[in-house]
C-alpha cells in the first residue's frame, strides 16, 4: 500500500442547516442527524463514513442511501441529511446553499493506492510509479 493524501475530515449540511455558519463541528453535534450512506454493499467504506466506530455505540441513522456525488448533492438540497467528506472533496458539493464544515475530531482521511502483491500489469506497474514520483516530488517542494 502507498499513502497517496491525507485529509482533514469534513461535514457537508443541507441548506439552511442550524451548524452551517460554523467553521467547525464536533462529531458530538451531528452524530445524531440522519446520514447520507453508501449502500450496505460498499461495507467497510460505508462504515467509515458514516463514522461507525466514533458513535459510542449508536447506530448510524440513515437518511438516503447514495450512490455518486450528484445523488449526494441533491440529497443534501432536498435536506435528507448531512455526510462526512474528506476536505479535498468539499467543494463537489459546497455550492446552491450546501455547507461544509470542519470536524475538529475525526482522524484525517487517508487515501491509499492498493494493489494485488502479485499485479505484474505494465499499466499497474507505470501507475504505481507515477504515483511514487509525484509523492517524492511533493516532498521536495515540502507540499
Amino acid at each position: 500500500m502507498l499513502e497517496l493524501a491525507r485529509e482533514p475530515v469534513a461535514v457537508a449540511l443541507p441548506p439552511g442547516h442550524a451548524l452551517a455558519g460554523r467553521t467547525s463541528v464536533a462529531f458530538a453535534d451531528v452524530r445524531d442527524e440522519p446520514f447520507l450512506a453508501l449502500p450496505p454493499a460498499a461495507g467497510p467504506l460505508r462504515a467509515t463514513w458514516l463514522a461507525d466506530d466514533h458513535r459510542g455505540g449508536r447506530p448510524a441513522r440513515v437518511g438516503a442511501e447514495v450512490r455518486t456525488v450528484e445523488e449526494t448533492h441533491e440529497a443534501l438540497l432536498d435536506g435528507r441529511g448531512v455526510v462526512l467528506v474528506a476536505a479535498g472533496n468539499a467543494p463537489a458539493l459546497a455550492r446552491d446553499g450546501v455547507t461544509v464544515v470542519g470536524v475538529d475530531d475525526l482522524p484525517p482521511a487517508v487515501l491509499v493506492l492498493a494493489r494485488r502483491a502479485d499485479d505484474r500489469r505494465p499499466a499497474v506497474r507505470a501507475y504505481v510509479e507515477a504515483c511514487r514520483e509525484v509523492l517524492a516530488a511533493r516532498s521536495r517542494h515540502g507540499s
